[in-house]
């Protein structure tokens, strides 16, 4: 405790928290209200020399300070996301089960988005700050690191679409209808791989993975297939899985077609082998 308070060490954080939060909104607001109130009038030869106007108000020079305070701030925010991630994505141990590295993911963030909202109200420029900042990260990763953690996110993915993983022990506590949402949340991040070379890898094992649950049949449901692939349809430069899924549909309704003919060609077979009934007669009224 300091001396002459009673704040502790969780009081001195919270505190400090608060102030924080404090000044970012400040500075965004400012940012959000630097427009002037009027429009200043031309400067005298005076004023000219003095940088003021003839109302003796700093006009462009504070609009200009404020805009690159604002500025400052959010590349700020950029690199600190940037260096959160990068350093996540250094402690990753790919030895462990691809849940595990997911829920990681997810928690970073999850807590960088829920500081944007807390210190910047959610702010669109900031907003497109932590997407900078996501995607430095992820550019930053050697081709060792980004295939390693290409592939834990697919065989993650693959475990929450596959049949078969309704049994499996790391998922014991995942409900049926908490799959989807997981699965959507975990495309939040990925997606900020859109535009570089890793996506090309994800892709990759995305659609690996989703040709062995459609071929042998282990796919939870079409349907929830459809919604995933486009949720992480960022990350497909190609949009292979996509089209994948659209061809699975196309030879379904063919298949379904082909059958109608088959079974109306059965049938037809069948009626030409029996002897036709004999016509019917009528009797004829006296």
């Amino acid at each position: 405790n300091r001396s002459g308070g009673c704040l502790t060490t969780q009081q001195e954080r919270l505190f400090m928290m608060s102030r924080v939060r404090c000044a970012c909104r400040l500075l965004v607001d400012c940012d959000s209200t630097s427009i002037a109130y009027h429009q200043p009038s031309l400067p005298d030869s005076k004023a000219a020399s003095t940088g003021t106007t003839t109302n003796g108000v700093f006009g462009d020079n504070n609009n200009n300070n404020i805009r690159s305070c604002s500025s400052s701030l959010s590349n700020c925010w950029r690199d600190v996301t940037c260096s959160l991630v990068t350093d996540m994505l250094r402690r990753f141990d790919y030895t462990d089960s691809p849940h595990a590295i997911a829920a990681d993911l997810l928690s970073v963030y999850d807590c960088l988005k829920q500081a944007l909202l807390e210190l910047f109200g959610g702010h669109s420029q900031f907003a497109i700050a932590l997407k900078d900042g996501f995607s430095r990260a992820f550019q930053s990763m050697d081709e060792v690191t980004g295939v390693k953690l290409c592939e834990t996110v697919c065989l993650c993915l693959d475990s929450l679409l596959d049949l078969a993983g309704r049994d499996s022990p790391m998922l014991h506590h995942v409900r049926e209808g908490q799959r989807e949402g997981m699965l959507l949340h975990l495309a939040e991040p990925m997606q900020f791989l859109h535009g570089l070379d890793a996506a090309h890898v994800f892709e990759y094992y995305y659609r690996r993975h989703l040709a062995a649950r459609l071929l042998q049949g282990r796919s939870l449901s079409q349907p929830l297939e459809r919604r995933v692939a486009q949720a992480f349809s960022h990350c497909f430069p190609h949009n292979y899985p996509l089209q994948m899924l659209a061809d699975v549909d196309e030879s379904c309704a063919l298949m379904e077609q082909f059958c109608n003919v088959e079974m109306l060609q059965g049938l037809d077979q069948l009626m030409k082998a029996r002897p036709p009934p004999p016509p019917t007669l009528h009797s004829s009224s006296s």
